[in-house]
């Protein structure tokens, strides 16, 4: 412990954080042997976390936002999406204490701060990859198996999915805060992040890490890769077979399948930030402690955040249906359409409320004779009856046409106007 205090700016710790010096004998020994890390070491990495959980927490809240703002976008799942957003949120609103940590060179927030940082930590690593698992699923049964209705996912069972989800990864990750003899959170790398001791030689510790790793990893990433083979090879089936569907359908399953390679893409990227520190974890677990130095758990600590980061964005960038809502709302885009008429092609249709209670639709359009119309529909309320007043006038023959139809017994009120409107 002398050592330790002579090489480590113990005393920076006391003083602004809640460090003791108890907390000295959790640290796995491994870490000892090296030298303390440069500061400019711990200021880089924390520059690096503060841009990540800036630009993550940004692109997650976002995401979260659009989905609580847009009807359209709560589908069923698009839950497990969210469920996969907020998981990110809490990992990068954690990463702060490392943050904390960095900036005094060292465990300042102690044990305290560590129980903090490594439950959140094993939560949320665990919840995510288990969003990503039931993800998979929904896509292998509405692309590959659309016609199953038995297992079809709907809000009831998506809500279902998620809180056992919530439930794996908190049994897993409340275990060694409770201190039941398998295994328990310490300080690992700089001394600066917490996470479960991989570097432990007890045989209680090490069994826990196998299980955690198997039930945590393994098994959520078979069912990963058999879904998503299974996808890619109905995705080539299709593509080589001309489909005689059109309409929705067609549209439908396009959307699907696009989705599909979104969530390939987002498992791809998960996969290749987390694989690294399941790897340093096994080198631990199987005694090749000599292979693992703190700047090489650091760094695939670091890649782990990034997968968080760049999960929003990668959705919104991609995802048609969130794109085309967020463009609505950051227009502010209150444009409401009207019914296709047959043999015209629909253009776009402005409406408002005014202060007497009308309501008026402009709707430009070109008949199948490429004749130019503007036709204006103002609905009226003042005899608590709707009168439909529609001005047409042909740009081609520059004529004007007026008509009134008058609908008896509807009492004009403000809600519906609102409700047409919106719709």
């Amino acid at each position: 412990m002398t050592d330790f205090k002579t090489k480590y700016p113990v005393n920076l710790w006391k003083d602004h954080g809640i460090y003791t010096d108890d907390y000295i004998k959790l640290i796995n020994s491994h870490w000892l042997k090296f030298l303390p890390p440069h500061p400019t070491s711990h200021y880089i990495l924390g520059l690096l976390y503060i841009v990540i959980v800036v630009f993550g927490c940004s692109g997650n809240s976002l995401v979260i936002f659009m989905y609580f703002k847009c009807k359209s976008l709560q589908t069923p799942a698009n839950m497990l999406i969210i469920n996969l957003a907020v998981s990110d949120f809490i990992m990068l609103a954690k990463a702060s204490i490392f943050i904390y940590n960095s900036y005094y060179l060292g465990p300042a927030l102690g044990k305290l701060g560590c129980q903090i940082c490594g439950f959140l930590g094993g939560l949320t690593g665990t919840v995510s990859i288990m969003t990503l698992a039931a993800i998979s699923l929904d896509r292998y049964y509405v692309i590959v198996r659309p016609l199953k209705a038995t297992v079809k996912t709907t809000k009831q069972r998506a809500r279902i999915w998620i809180a056992l989800i919530w439930i794996f990864g908190f049994l897993f990750s409340i275990v060694p805060v409770l201190d039941l003899g398998y295994s328990r959170y310490v300080s690992e790398g700089y001394l600066t992040s917490c996470s479960f001791d991989y570097l432990s030689n007890d045989d209680g510790d090490k069994k826990f890490i196998l299980v955690f790793f198997m039930a945590a990893w393994c098994i959520p990433f078979t069912i990963i890769l058999y879904c998503y083979i299974k996808i890619l090879m109905a995705v080539w089936v299709t593509s080589e077979i001309v489909t005689s569907r059109v309409g929705q359908q067609e549209e439908k399953r396009k959307t699907d399948i696009r989705l599909g390679y979104m969530v390939i893409g987002a498992l791809m990227l998960w996969f290749v930030s987390w694989t690294p520190y399941a790897v340093v974890a096994l080198l631990g677990v199987f005694d090749l402690k000599e292979y693992i130095s703190p700047l090489g758990s650091m760094i695939p600590a670091l890649f782990c955040k990034t997968a968080s980061c760049t999960d929003p964005w990668f959705y919104a960038i991609t995802h048609p249906r969130f794109k085309k809502e967020l463009m609505k709302l950051l227009t502010k885009s209150k444009t409401s359409e009207l019914v296709r008429n047959d043999g015209m092609q629909k253009g776009w249709v402005r409406s408002h409320l005014d202060k007497n209670g009308s309501i008026t639709f402009e709707n430009h359009f070109k008949t199948v004779y490429n004749s130019k119309k503007k036709t204006i529909f103002v609905l009226e309320s003042g005899d608590k009856n709707f009168h439909c007043r529609q001005s047409t006038f042909d740009r081609k023959t520059e004529s004007i046409n007026e008509t009134e139809i008058k609908f008896p017994g509807c009492v004009a009120n403000e809600e519906k106007y609102k409700f047409m409107l919106s719709s």
